[in-house]
């Protein structure tokens, strides 16, 4: 398994990687296509209705593959590595390596090509798969993510103090309808309430057309045919305020968290969603090299399945605290790095407190 040199104190890395990753790869494709071609399965059969009304079934599996695939990739990545490095175990390769004296460190850094492989895949789908597909979703009338600047069916928007509910936006996002303007004070106290009818875009902004205006101030009301109305909004730019930060690329992203004038969430919202999508690939990637320790658990013929489950549900326990710390940067409770960071490190620590004090036989 290790090419040992000069006794058993000096041994290379390589035999690891060429007798592991393999393994692994195989592996990981037989998990991931199993879990995705289920999952897959399973949404087709429950959106077939939809998906051949809107466009088709093929074109609806191929738009829905990227999210899925974004989803179940790094429990695929873990479970595979589980899978192959346990068989290792059980047929005492994993034994021999460390009868030579290899650490779990020193295999840590031998299976890190596999680690790294797994987070830029993980990197390629969110940046370069999911957007366009979500905008095949969407251009089939079907939501790729739960609903975010829009709670009801109108698309409510931040524009400095003001808020703005829209009802309509037209193909070409330069006329709109059905908006309501809610505008605040100085003092952030709501003053005026105006609705118009539509608006055009123009040189210097919007122009609203059969306007009404209710000063609450006084309750006072009055009409009027038109109103300009200088906004930073752009025809172009409502697409990426209304969708999931998800569908959106690093670049769309950073457009929106430099300019917090105009936005459905606070800044610090897509500073964390920046963040999120470098430390996630990062994650998966210690996810897959956690299976390391785990596996070093069924030295000295130990069963299979309790290092095994124990995997597993660290796997699934990581989710449920990155879940919640992503909850709490998107409130605001924390700040946007330590929402997407915190998990990630705090996986690492265990990582390597678990390489670092697990017996080593030899």
């Amino acid at each position: 398994f290790f090419q040992a040199e000069d006794g058993i104190r000096d041994y290379k890395v390589t035999g690891v990687q060429t007798c592991a990753l393999p393994i692994l790869t195989i592996a990981f494709a037989i998990v991931f296509l199993s879990i995705a071609g289920l999952a897959i399965s399973l949404d087709v059969l429950s959106n077939a209705d939809k998906a051949a009304q809107a466009g088709g079934v093929l074109t609806y599996v191929s738009a829905r593959l990227p999210i899925i695939s974004m989803k179940l990739a790094p429990m695929a990545g873990l479970l595979a590595a589980l899978v192959a490095l346990l068989g290792l175990s059980k047929s005492g390769e994993l034994a021999a390596a460390a009868a030579l004296g290899a650490s779990q460190l020193r295999t840590i850094r031998a299976l890190a090509p596999a680690a790294f492989a797994l987070a830029g895949l993980i990197f390629f789908i969110g940046e370069f798969a999911i957007p366009p597909a979500a905008k095949t979703l969407r251009a089939m009338g079907l939501e790729p993510f739960a609903k975010v600047a829009q709670p009801t069916k109108a698309v409510w928007l931040r524009d400095g103090k003001d808020v703005i509910r829209i009802n309509k936006i037209s193909d070409d996002e330069r006329e709109i309808e059905n908006i309501t303007i809610f505008k605040r004070s100085i003092d952030g106290l709501l003053a005026f309430e105006i609705h118009a009818q539509s608006a055009n875009r123009t040189k210097d902004g919007w122009r609203l057309k059969n306007a009404e205006i209710l000063d609450l101030r006084d309750q006072s009301r009055k009409s009027e045919d038109f109103i300009n109305w200088p906004s930073a909004l752009i025809p172009g730019s409502f697409r990426s305020l209304v969708a999931h930060p998800s569908e959106l690329t690093l670049f769309e992203l950073r457009a929106i968290a430099n300019s917090p004038s105009v936005s459905p969430k606070p800044d610090y919202y897509y500073k964390h969603w920046i963040q999120l999508r470098y430390s996630a690939p990062i994650s998966s990637a210690i996810m897959l090299l956690l299976a390391i320790p785990f596996a070093g658990l069924m030295m000295r013929g130990r069963n299979v399945a309790p290092p095994l489950a124990f995997g597993m549900l660290s796997g699934f326990a990581f989710f449920v605290v990155e879940n919640f710390s992503t909850v709490a940067a998107e409130s605001g409770a924390i700040g946007p790095y330590a929402g997407a960071w915190g998990p990630p490190v705090l996986l690492l620590l265990i990582l390597l407190s678990m390489a670092s004090f697990q017996e080593r036989p030899g």
